[in-house]
């Protein structure tokens, strides 16, 4: 289902969702040619048909990517510049995108909560900085996951988020982890450090190369 723009309705199974900014229908309205998305706002149905069509209009001056959306186009040219106009209050940490520091904020309630609850692997949650475990846990906030490395924590929370704080510099790729930008960077500069020592075989990927050992061993 096509999500909701503002001033936007879905006419559905179950009759007609309406925006609250929407008094009556008595309106012009726009419909989508392609499915049942209609919307008050010329611009929000351009934007949508985009999703149908796949024509992306907005271009980068400094590479090849292009996108559906001005704000997209906006949000990648920081990449190239390394604008980070968004700031946390709390540490140093700066980002170019809004959505990445709203997510980074979550680590520090993270922080937080460590610094009151403090769990184990099997254990039950202990209240208070007197009742701690003998390792000190730090314990993802959306599901059971817990580290006594932070890093690891960090990295865990991406999968909740959604951020992706590593970009490629090549391309508008993003990634959780920095292992995963090296191993994306090598298919642009074409290294491939993982060597076959029966065959001339190399890769770009260690996993790669394991399954292709097993060709040695059939």
């Amino acid at each position: 289902m096509v999500g909701l723009d503002s001033g936007s309705q879905w006419i559905g199974g179950k009759g007609v969702r309406r925006d609250r900014k929407m008094t009556n229908t008595a309106g012009k309205i726009h419909q989508c040619p392609f499915c049942q998305y209609s919307t008050t706002v010329i611009t929000n149905l351009n934007r949508h048909v985009r999703t149908h069509t796949g024509e992306k209009p907005f271009a980068c001056p400094h590479c090849s990517y292009t996108c559906t959306q001005k704000e997209n186009l906006k949000t990648h040219i920081r990449t190239h510049t390394g604008e980070k106009p968004y700031i946390c209050p709390y540490c140093p940490y700066r980002s170019s995108r809004t959505d990445s520091l709203k997510n980074h904020m979550f680590l520090h309630q993270v922080r937080l909560e460590r610094d009151h609850v403090w769990t184990g692997r099997r254990g039950g949650v202990a209240a208070g900085r007197g009742h701690s475990s003998s390792v000190k846990m730090h314990h993802c906030p959306y599901c059971d996951y817990s580290s006594n490395v932070t890093t690891n924590l960090r990295n865990h929370l991406h999968r909740h988020t959604g951020e992706k704080p590593y970009a490629c510099p090549f391309c508008s790729f993003g990634f959780a982890t920095k292992d995963r930008l090296k191993t994306h960077i090598r298919t642009h500069t074409g290294e491939k450090p993982f060597e076959c020592t029966i065959c001339p075989y190399r890769s770009s990927r260690k996993d790669s190369l394991k399954n292709h050992m097993l060709t040695h061993q059939i």
